[in-house]
């Protein structure tokens, strides 16, 4: 579960030393630092890509034992031939045992380079991934926590929402800096208000908002015509869920989406 956004009786962010205030999964309250966030995030994307570059070079090395024998001892029995004259050359028993032998030797280096090239491998992706979902939460969970638009027009909390929209952002990199892109149907959502621009979080949400098949349910009623943002449509409905209820639906939120669970 995401961090959660703390709210006063006002349904205002709580701001503490200029930074607004989250509630984390054991309960303390922590205001959210967000230039320290920045900072990290560019720290874990500097990380993230050295262990990439390490990943490279460790493949270019095993890449160089294709299609030869031991190199090392390829090259020490190159060098004993070159130095034979007719009168030293080895019998042909000799000759089949020491190409054996190096073969043999060939085979366990070249087990051995694999196996610890597997296990790095997977240790290192394994980091990547650790590291590119920490920059991800950052980057797109926290700000359904803070969303006007989620708060203002629907009654759904942000760890549902993150659930049920978070998939259709990913993170790029976008004229040389990281940043959140939503995807509508596998096409970019552009901006309406800045033609030609990639539309940011908060104006790129209530279009997600207005194609989820389930916005019904978690549209917050108001009792008029009008979602109060101007320029997101009318998604007041006239449905509504008691708030006791909201937890039940959260936690049966992919059953409701696939039409296992009626909703009453």
């Amino acid at each position: 579960m995401p961090m959660e956004l703390v709210l006063d009786d006002n349904g205002n962010a709580v701001v503490k030393d200029g930074m607004p205030v989250y509630r984390h999964e054991d309960g303390s309250e922590v205001p959210f630092n967000a230039k320290s966030a920045m900072d990290k995030i560019t720290s874990l994307n500097s990380e993230a890509k050295n262990h990439r570059i390490k990943k490279e070079e460790a493949e270019a090395k095993l890449k160089m034992f294709e299609g030869i024998d031991n190199a090392e001892e390829a090259r020490k029995a190159l060098e004993t031939v070159a130095n034979l004259t007719a009168g030293e050359l080895v019998k042909a028993n000799d000759v089949e045992s020491l190409k054996r032998q190096m073969a043999e030797n060939f085979e366990k280096d070249r087990m051995t380079l694999t196996e610890t090239f597997n296990q790095d491998k997977t240790k290192l992706q394994r980091q990547i991934e650790a590291k590119e979902q920490t920059i991800f939460n950052m980057m797109v969970n926290s700000k359904f926590s803070e969303s006007q638009f989620l708060r203002q027009n629907t009654i759904m909390t942000p760890d549902v929402a993150s659930m049920v929209f978070g998939k259709s952002y990913r993170i790029e990199e976008v004229n040389g800096h990281l940043r959140e892109v939503a995807y509508l149907k596998g096409e970019k959502i552009f901006s309406r208000e800045n033609p030609g621009e990639l539309a940011s979080f908060e104006e790129a949400f209530p279009i997600l908002w207005e194609h989820y098949p389930m916005k019904d349910v978690y549209t917050r009623s108001t009792g008029g015509g009008s979602n109060g943002t101007g320029n997101t449509g009318n998604y007041n409905t006239g449905q509504t869920i008691k708030r006791n209820d909201q937890a039940a639906l959260s936690r049966n939120i992919e059953q409701i989406a696939a039409g296992k669970v009626k909703v009453v």
